[in-house]
């Protein structure tokens, strides 16, 4: 019993190990690759565009930051949040911005109750050392949180 398609070339023992390809083979094979969606990052050498295959549910590559699109997908999909951290420290601070009930010292302001966990942890930490570092718990407080559609804009943590 063959389970190869009729149009793939012949494989088998003392055939030529790189059999000429059928031009109904290449035909499919280009209708398969031209339904996978491709990366919409710009190539760093010339401008152009990525080209490699997406991850699943995104619209990029791996390289292009892809990750966090699948993993916005898969969230998505499963009805879970999903955080990808890569530092420990980010990961800590993450954490504690997730699992910290909010303190009663810090003001519930609607740019402060917006933050996303990292930034919300990294919140939390100074007001934890607000005694030993001041200044840094009074930069935090007055620090200002820049908008974009809607949503709190926060440092990035790489």
């Amino acid at each position: 019993m063959n389970s190869r398609p009729s149009w793939r070339a012949r494989m088998g023992t003392g055939c030529n190990p790189n059999p000429v390809q059928s031009d109904l083979f290449k035909q499919r094979r280009a209708e398969a690759q031209a339904t996978i969606a491709r990366c919409q990052g710009k190539r760093r050498s010339d401008g152009g565009p990525c080209g490699k295959f997406t991850l699943r549910g995104g619209r990029f590559c791996k390289a292009h930051g892809g990750l966090l699109g699948a993993a916005a997908a898969e969230a998505e999909r499963y009805g879970r949040p999903v955080i990808i951290l890569r530092r420990p420290q980010t990961k800590r601070l993450a954490k504690l911005g997730v699992e910290m009930a909010w303190p009663a010292g810090i003001p519930k302001r609607a740019d402060l109750l917006a933050l996303g966990p990292w930034a919300r942890g990294k919140l939390f930490e100074a007001w934890l050392n607000r005694e030993l570092a001041p200044d840094v718990w009074k930069h935090e407080l007055t620090r200002p949180r820049y908008r974009k559609e809607g949503r709190p804009r926060t440092a990035s943590p790489r």
